[in-house]
């Protein structure tokens, strides 16, 4: 079956790629119109394909029902075409997206797909960290960092939290890289005999702690609220958290001349120019969402 490939080629990849094509099959009801609804069990296998792929969805324009076809009578539309990618292609081409294009002669829309490097971030907005909760020196951080250094003596608010993150990032570390330091410590001390016991234990809670605070962060920034902490599903959050900044991601805007523009100051403009037009209407519900 085409999903036992798949997941066989996944298991010996280590690089990033993507699928693109007529999959024939949906991921739930909610992808096609008219027909019978499917029990929800007949969508596991595909769905367990794309989860255990690490596959995730792109932006799309346009109607994503790809194929039209008739059953006893009446039309149906549904979702068998799509592109899909892992995680490291989401990392290197985070501005992909797919478009899905008239159906001409096929009973298929043809889908094309825009392959965009990483732009450059704008400022990122200060999002408090759990894991900092209950460590060691965090007090003292948040007051060097909020009171500002000599050479920083900013008043601005946003400032001053900037400032707090940077102070308690500089003294403890928090990350993969603890972890990582943490499993190269601990790998010396079991291969050294001359370990006193007390160490290992100390490492491996350490070890231990380090792992549920990398999973509570990519739980807060994945924002599955469903899901508890403590579930082990760190590379689940991960996921999801980078299917959420693909689906949030502004590929274009149409202006007022019904103008469609991908590039950065053009879609900045646009936003600006309807905003302003509607913040200035006498009838602001005569204006079209652009």
């Amino acid at each position: 079956m085409v999903w036992v490939r798949l997941l066989r080629i996944s298991s010996s990849r280590t690089t990033p790629w993507f699928v693109i094509g007529d999959f024939n099959e949906l991921t739930g009801n909610h992808e096609k119109r008219g027909g019978k609804l499917r029990h929800a069990s007949s969508f596991l296998a595909f769905n367990g394909m794309i989860q255990d792929c690490g596959f995730l969805e792109f932006p799309y324009l346009g109607d994503f029902l790809s194929w039209r076809g008739w059953r006893d009578k009446k039309p149906i539309r549904c979702r068998l075409d799509r592109a899909l990618g892992n995680e490291d292609w989401h990392d290197l081409f985070p501005d992909t997206v797919t478009e899905y294009l008239p159906m001409v002669v096929s009973d298929h829309k043809p889908l094309v797909v825009s392959i965009g490097a990483k732009r450059p971030r704008g400022r990122r907005s200060f999002i408090f960290d759990r894991r900092w909760v209950g460590k060691e020196g965090l007090m003292d951080a948040i007051s060097h960092g909020w009171d500002g250094a000599p050479d920083q003596g900013s008043t601005n608010f946003v400032d001053r939290l900037a400032n707090c993150r940077r102070e308690r990032k500089a003294e403890v570390p928090i990350g993969r890289d603890t972890i990582e330091d943490l499993k190269r410590q601990l790998d010396v001390a079991q291969a050294d005999d001359a370990s006193p016991p007390s160490v290992i234990p100390e490492l491996t809670d350490r070890l231990r702690e380090a792992y549920q605070d990398e999973e509570v962060y990519w739980y807060l920034k994945s924002r599955n609220r469903w899901m508890r902490v403590g579930d082990k599903n760190t590379k689940y959050f991960h996921a999801q958290t980078k299917q959420r900044q693909a689906r949030n991601q502004i590929t274009g805007l149409y202006d007022k001349h019904n103008v469609w523009s991908t590039e950065d100051a053009a879609i900045c403009n646009t936003a600006v120019s309807y905003f302003e037009d509607l913040f200035t209407s006498i009838n602001p519900d005569i204006l079209r969402t652009p």
